[in-house]
């Protein structure tokens, strides 16, 4: 590494304070920028929605696909794949009957069905 004799030689000729300790944190240039993230989200999401559009999951199954085409680690595809089918179940529920703020379930009367 350079950066450290160089930051040693600035404390003996005085031009840095002296210190016992320090450390160099040197960002990773490859790493992605906000930028990039966003672009990868969006065309993975894209893919998905193709995924799920284009009834691929009669060649690839859900975990097959997250794994072999969109590269995600077993742990993370077990993860998705637990909370899709917690969501599924909640949309197979009956929705429960809203209430307005105020007003007591006693209170709310139920419609007669229509002839």
């Amino acid at each position: 590494m350079v950066i450290r004799p160089l930051i040693d030689r600035f404390m003996i000729f005085g031009i840095l304070p002296e210190v016992e300790e320090y450390f160099v944190n040197w960002p990773d240039l490859n790493a992605p920028g906000e930028k990039e993230i966003a672009e990868v989200a969006d065309k993975k999401t894209q893919a998905l929605a193709k995924y799920v559009a284009g009834s691929v999951d009669e060649i690839f199954t859900p975990e097959e696909y997250l794994k072999m085409i969109m590269k995600m680690e077993e742990e993370d595809v077990d993860i998705i794949i637990k909370a899709a089918s917690k969501y599924k179940e909640t949309l197979e529920e009956e929705p429960e009957e809203i209430v307005p703020s105020g007003v007591k379930e006693e209170e709310v009367e139920e419609e007669e069905p229509e002839e």
